[in-house]
């Protein structure tokens, strides 16, 4: 049984580290029309969370950063980033958000 528990956890291990690059902690936030950034700021004041940057004030559209834990990466890395998407998620002026994804582009030589 602790066999199964094991491979488990490491295939979770390697799925996780498998999907889209994020900037750990960032996050795209869009405010439903009637809210306002500045109530979404107050409220996440002292949450360890905070908009940080305008991406589209006519969308509703901001960057959210909160603080990563600092130590060992991985699964505790991906639960903190997962647990601040929720808490940023519950908020009645949020309409959604999402991880903040790396974009690479790839360049051809000619």
């Amino acid at each position: 049984m602790k066999t199964k528990i094991i491979i488990l956890g490491v295939l979770a291990a390697v799925t996780a580290h498998a999907g889209p690059e994020t900037v750990p902690g960032e996050f795209i936030v869009r405010l439903k029309s009637s809210a306002s950034a500045k109530a979404l700021a107050a409220r996440m004041n002292g949450s360890g969370l905070k908009l940080t940057e305008t991406l589209s004030a006519s969308q509703g559209v901001y960057l959210a950063k909160g603080r990563m834990p600092t130590g060992p990466s991985g699964l505790s890395a991906l639960s903190a980033q997962f647990k601040m998407a929720k808490e940023i998620e519950a908020l009645p002026e949020v309409e959604s958000v999402e991880p903040n994804y790396v974009i690479r582009l790839n360049e051809t030589a000619q």
